[in-house]
C-alpha cells in the first residue's frame, strides 16, 4: 500500500480496537512519534490509561506541545525512552529529514549524527507497573520491531495484548 492508504486503514483499525477494550483498558504506544495515536485512543475512550515511549528528542518536544495543545497532557503519560530488550543507555542514530515517507527521522542503522538515549526494558515496566499491563500495543519503530516484540516475550505469552505495528522492510525474525 502507499503510505496515504496505509495511514487511513490504519488508523480505523487503531479506532475500531481501542473501542473494543474493556474497562480501564491499557495501551502502549512504541514509538509514540506526535503522539497521534494516544490522542485518539484517549479521545476515543476517556477509562483508559494510555503510555507513549518515544526516544528521539524532537519528537519529545513536538508531543508535549501537542499533549498540552489538545488538553491531554495530564490524560497521557510520556515515558522519553525506546522500549526494548533490555535496561540500559545506549547510543541510537538520529537522522534529521524532511523526508515525509520518515518523518520522525529516527532509526538504528549507522548515522554520523548520534545521541545517548535510555532504553527501557519491557518486561521491567510491567514488573515496576502492574497497571502497564497492556490490551492494546501500537509498534512503530523503523526498523527495531524485532528488538521491542523479542522484549515483549513474557507479555505476548501471559497478557495476550491486541498489537497492531507498521514493519517498513520486511524482517523474517519478526
Amino acid at each position: 500500500n502507499t503510505n496515504d492508504m496505509w495511514e487511513s486503514y490504519s488508523r480505523s483499525l487503531w479506532a475500531t480496537a481501542v473501542k473494543t477494550l474493556p474497562s480501564n483498558a491499557v495501551i502502549w504506544d512504541v514509538g509514540s512519534y506526535n503522539a497521534y495515536y494516544s490522542m485518539m485512543a484517549r479521545s476515543i475512550r476517556s477509562d483508559i490509561f494510555v503510555f507513549a515511549f518515544e526516544p528521539h528528542p524532537n519528537n519529545i518536544k513536538n508531543i508535549k506541545q501537542n499533549l498540552i495543545s489538545n488538553n491531554m497532557d495530564r490524560d497521557i503519560e510520556l515515558f522519553e525512552a525506546a522500549l526494548v530488550g533490555d535496561d540500559k543507555t545506549t547510543t541510537i542514530a538520529l537522522h534529521i529529514t524532511n523526508d515525509i515517507n520518515m518523518p520522525s527521522g529516527s532509526s538504528i542503522i549507522e548515522s554520523t549524527s548520534r545521541k545517548t538515549q535510555r532504553i527501557v526494558e519491557v518486561e521491567a515496566m510491567c514488573g515496576d507497573y502492574v497497571k502497564l499491563k497492556p490490551n492494546l500495543i501500537k509498534i512503530e519503530v523503523e526498523g527495531a520491531e524485532y528488538d521491542v516484540l523479542i522484549g515483549m516475550k513474557n507479555i505476548l505469552q501471559d497478557v495476550k495484548p491486541i498489537i497492531l505495528f507498521e514493519m517498513l522492510e520486511e524482517d523474517s525474525r519478526v
